[in-house]
């Protein structure tokens, strides 16, 4: 389970963390507020619960990040 929950709300943040989920990243202008004709941030938070398979592949971008962050 994940959720896209605003940057600029912790009270909002604070219910997904005390619900047992973890924050995992900070995603820049994901949501346009068309009040305010400006794009806003997002936490997005996680659940998992089980195993990541062993034999998972990534597909050709991910690949290409990791060789960009020189992790390959």
């Amino acid at each position: 389970m994940e959720v896209f929950v605003s940057a600029y709300k912790p009270d909002h943040q604070k219910i997904f963390l005390e619900a047992g989920l973890s924050p995992r990243g900070y995603i820049p202008s994901w949501n346009y507020n068309q009040k305010k004709n400006v794009f806003e941030d997002c936490i997005l938070f996680n659940e998992f619960k089980g195993k990541i398979d062993e034999n998972i592949q990534l597909i050709s971008e991910g690949k290409e990040l990791l060789n960009c962050l020189n992790l390959i």
